[in-house]
């Protein structure tokens, strides 16, 4: 999965049009434009700031203690036994497709094409969010993965956290956030098939899937969340979308 490639498509096209002035409201002359360069940087750092709140600290300090519980007592073996040939083979191979990078990517790409198209402002934006809970996750997960270097229970490198996990759940208060419970429910329910669907698999140990998944909610959270003091707009346009920021 290659996320600079992915960020660039988003960057295509979620940008095409410069972003409007920052720090103008609803009926107020707009400024000199801000350039899509300028608007991201602002963006990035809008949702950094969302990152690092309480909530992240609370939620990371949940998962890394369950996760610390869990690997004093893994065994990962027995967990590969009891699943394997039970009606929950099948419903992991689902939640490891559902977890997969490239997977999530098109389904990302899918929905801001789609909304750019069908001029739906909550699909375009909704991609947007995916988009951006990609990056920010992948870049995440990868570097845990290099500092932490755990082996996964099949031999492999770089076990601890899992990507699946992370980014099966950063999608789940994204999608909640923009079309409620009807999509966010079954989106957690594969979240949650996702890390079976690594434990299944002998790819990760139960922490790992444990952290991910704190990781991944912390992110989808603070991409998804608004504020009221700054808010962040998309505007559909003819040939592409306005971002819209306010400070």
């Amino acid at each position: 999965m290659n996320l600079i490639k992915v960020w660039t498509l988003v960057a295509c096209l979620a940008m095409p049009a410069v972003a409007r002035a920052a720090g103008a409201s609803e009926g107020e002359p707009a400024r000199a434009p801000v350039r899509p360069i300028v608007a991201a940087a602002r963006l990035f750092r809008r949702d950094l700031g969302q990152f690092l709140s309480v909530r992240t600290l609370v939620i990371l300090g949940a998962g890394g203690a369950m996760a610390g519980v869990a690997a004093a007592h893994e065994d990962p073996q027995a967990i590969v036994h009891d699943l394997s040939g039970s009606t929950w083979e099948g419903a992991a191979n689902v939640g490891n497709a559902w977890g997969d990078g490239a997977v999530a990517a098109g389904l990302t790409g899918a929905m801001l094409l789609a909304g750019q198209v069908a001029r739906d402002s909550t699909m375009f934006e909704t991609g947007f969010q995916m988009a951006r809970a990609l990056v920010y996750t992948g870049v995440l997960v990868e570097g845990l993965k290099v500092i932490v270097n755990r082996t996964r229970p099949d031999g492999q490198p770089y076990s601890f956290p899992s990507g699946h996990a992370a980014i099966a759940t950063a999608m789940v208060p994204v999608l909640a956030r923009g079309y409620g419970p009807r999509v966010g429910v079954p989106a957690g329910v594969l979240a949650g098939l996702t890390s079976i669907g690594r434990l299944e698999d002998r790819k990760h140990y139960v922490s790992d899937v444990l952290f991910g998944s704190a990781l991944g909610l912390s992110v989808g959270l603070a991409v998804s969340e608004r504020e009221s003091a700054h808010p962040v707009d998309l505007a559909l346009m003819d040939h592409g979308a306005a971002l819209t920021l306010r400070f």
